[in-house]
């Protein structure tokens, strides 16, 4: 299985850029966020509005970070007696190992490090500037170089959902409600007469 995802990835064709930065397109009523990338060589071409591609970059590097950050950790709480341990990382494991188990979340250096972004729309390709415009996010600072690998695939158009009719639950609930309303509509005439 994972040969197969290998290979895969080997035989896509790869177009090299660089990252301009971040904007937003207005498409059908919708705004939507792209990243702008410039494309070094004659790889414009190979691509179309529509495609989807898997870009990999270096992400920024963030540096030495503690473990709230870079893992996500809760901190301590900041009462009951708690003093400076609000973003401690706590217990690093048992006394009896007599050693730190590896793998055990740390502080330590965090990002610059190599990441694909799968299943990325092209949006709009502009040939004159030689840019193209992708849907969401891409690892990297303004300027750093990406991979761009074409998959081959399209975006499927999703088409909106017109005013279908209701489901059969909310169709039931309707016809219930009217036999009530029609129900006590029948008694309250018969009310009046007795009266």
């Amino acid at each position: 299985m994972v040969l197969v995802i290998f290979f895969s990835m080997v035989s896509m064709t790869k177009v090299a850029a660089k990252k301009v930065g971040m904007t937003q397109i207005w498409k059908e009523d919708a705004v939507i966020p792209v990243t702008v990338l410039r494309i070094e060589k004659e790889g414009e071409k190979e691509l179309k509005e529509g495609d989807i591609v898997h870009i990999r970059g270096k992400s920024k590097g963030k540096g030495f970070q503690g473990v709230v950050k870079r893992h996500g950790f809760h901190g301590g709480p900041a009462s009951h007696g708690q003093k400076h341990s609000l973003r401690a990382p706590g217990s690093i494991g048992a006394t009896d190992p007599a050693r730190v188990i590896p793998g055990q979340k740390m502080a330590g250096r965090m990002g610059g490090e190599n990441l694909t972004v799968k299943n990325v729309c092209v949006e709009e390709i502009n040939f004159e500037e030689k840019t193209i415009l992708v849907k969401g996010p891409v690892p990297g600072m303004r300027g750093s170089e990406v991979e761009i690998h074409i998959t081959g695939l399209k975006e499927e158009k999703k088409e909106k959902a017109e005013t279908s009719e209701p489901s059969k639950k909310k169709q039931e609930k309707e016809e219930k409600k009217k036999e009530a309303d029609n129900k006590a509509n029948e008694a309250l005439p018969a009310q009046a007469d007795k009266s």
